[in-house]
């Protein structure tokens, strides 16, 4: 019964994205990098979508976090359609994850900027799929494949992203999801067939402490989490740590006690410090760049211990050798 439920939500989708890919529903994309070892197992290519539903203070990638729609709006063209106006309609949020994209932007009082060095573009699903398989040599060799990130993938339009992935699929080129989580959960289960890896970003588990840091709470986050797990997903843990922040060795303790709560078991756990190299992006932007620092290399090594004599497998880095 679950197993049709959700092929009967992806031909939805699916059929639903063939109606609009004639009115240019494609969402935008603001890099494409290739020969990637940090975004799950083997080589891979990355690609980034625009907007994003948290405003982490360490953003790395602060050029992102303006949405397909607000990019339609600067240059004039490419809008994503609300259904909704012109139908009398909502499309359900599992179908098109601009409009949540909109209203969580404008809650948080960050639109998002338009960075002058970076090139927006709105790719097809043919195209994308073309650009993307060019390099399945290297996907086959070592095991790598295509990675969907951002920003964040799931709060695009997601006809079209379930569209991307049965593509990509039909072409042999496996696709990991790298996700902040914060989407309703329907965008999970609408491509949770067509997904090889999740790779599942854990802030910190203290509320509170997650809304100061990403503007948002971290309730439908862990709920996620805790549902994709017992549908039987494959992911891959990412923790990204700041020294002082959330590197200490209770921040691990709480999140393993949680995980074993939960019983959600990770293939993976990646250990990912601070880096500054999204300083020059906050500067083309006419921002403040984040006042953050890595852990030290010792403390790196002490919670990777941590994590191995708690039975996972873990490493520091976005590399995964599971």
């Amino acid at each position: 019964m679950a197993k049709e439920l959700k092929k009967s939500i992806n031909n939805h989708i699916v059929n639903y994205y063939h109606g609009c890919a004639s009115r240019q529903y494609e969402p935008y994309i603001f890099n494409i990098q290739r020969f990637s070892i940090h975004d799950g197992p083997g080589i891979r290519t990355t690609v980034f979508f625009c907007g994003c539903p948290l405003r982490c203070k360490w953003c790395h990638n602060p050029e992102g976090l303006i949405n397909s729609a607000g990019l339609s709006n600067l240059e004039g063209g490419r809008e994503p359609e609300n259904r909704s106006s012109q139908e009398g309609e909502r499309e359900p949020e599992s179908w098109s994850g601009q409009e949540g994209m909109c209203d969580r932007e404008s809650r948080n009082g960050q639109e998002g900027e338009r960075d002058p060095g970076t090139t927006y573009r709105a790719w097809s699903v043919g195209e994308l799929a073309d650009e993307l398989a060019k390099d399945r040599i290297f996907y086959d060799e070592s095991g790598g494949g295509a990675t969907l990130s951002g920003g964040e993938p799931l709060s695009c339009n997601m006809a079209y992203i379930s569209a991307l992935m049965e593509e990509l699929g039909r072409r042999g080129v496996s696709v990991a999801i790298d996700t902040c989580g914060d989407v309703p959960y329907a965008a999970f289960a609408g491509v949770l067939h067509l997904t090889d890896l999740f790779l599942y970003d854990i802030k910190m588990l203290d509320d509170s402490k997650h809304i100061f840091y990403t503007g948002v709470s971290n309730k439908r986050i862990l709920e996620n989490l805790s549902q994709l797990s017992r549908d039987g997903a494959a992911i891959c843990l990412r923790l990204p740590l700041l020294a002082g922040v959330n590197d200490g060795l209770d921040d691990m303790e709480r999140i393993a006690r949680w995980l074993e709560a939960k019983q959600v078991k990770p293939k993976f756990i990646s250990l990912l410090p601070y880096h500054a190299y999204a300083r020059g992006k906050y500067t083309r932007l006419g921002l403040a760049p984040p006042a953050f620092d890595a852990p030290h290399a010792e403390r790196l090594d002490e919670l990777r211990h941590f994590w191995f004599a708690s039975g996972f497998k873990a490493g520091v880095g976005g590399g995964i050798n599971m």
